[in-house]
């Protein structure tokens, strides 16, 4: 029996009444769809903050246990999610499966075993910190869009860039 395919949508400032199968006002028919089609693990609760909210999903422990619940890592910061950290994704590269980040990152990118590609992930793709330029991937005026953690200067509007890249890693992965 072939192991299960999964995605996890790790969504900044999304409220629960955000998504259509919750209720809202707002039409979201493909999330809705993955949702009836799939197992929705609903209850995971941790910091109204980025970073936060980022380690305590790859690691499955609270922020305070490594020192990131306070604040997000900012871009100055040489500081990161603790490289004693087992994360999500190499454990499931351990278990055989193709890993894949592909949005923001924000868990330190000051040194390079900070960056995603040395934190489980075999494809990364996006920015390293928060509140990007949309348009032109830039912050505090720094460029800021990677391709597997080397500078990558593709064109277009970052939300639909991350989304083409998810979609294409998917469909290369699952067959």
């Amino acid at each position: 029996m072939a192991s299960p395919n999964f995605v996890i949508f790790l969504v900044d400032d999304l409220g629960w009444d955000h998504v259509g199968y919750h209720g809202s006002r707002l039409q979201t028919p493909v999330i809705d769809q993955l949702a009836a089609g799939g197992v929705k693990m609903e209850r995971f609760y941790s910091m109204p903050l980025c970073s936060p909210a980022r380690a305590a999903l790859l690691t499955g422990r609270y922020p305070i246990r490594y020192g990131l619940q306070s604040g997000v890592v900012r871009p100055w910061q040489k500081e990161g999610l603790p490289l004693d950290e087992v994360t999500l994704a190499q454990v499931l590269q351990k278990a055989g499966y193709r890993t894949a980040i592909s949005g923001k990152w924000h868990l330190g990118h000051w040194a390079p075993e900070y960056l995603p590609t040395h934190r489980g992930f075999d494809r990364q793709y996006g920015h390293y910190n928060g509140m990007i330029d949309y348009e032109k991937h830039l912050r505090l005026g720094g460029f800021d869009w990677h391709r597997d953690d080397r500078v990558c200067h593709d064109e277009g509007y970052s939300t639909d860039l991350i989304a083409e890249e998810a979609v294409r890693f998917i469909r290369q992965e699952v067959k």
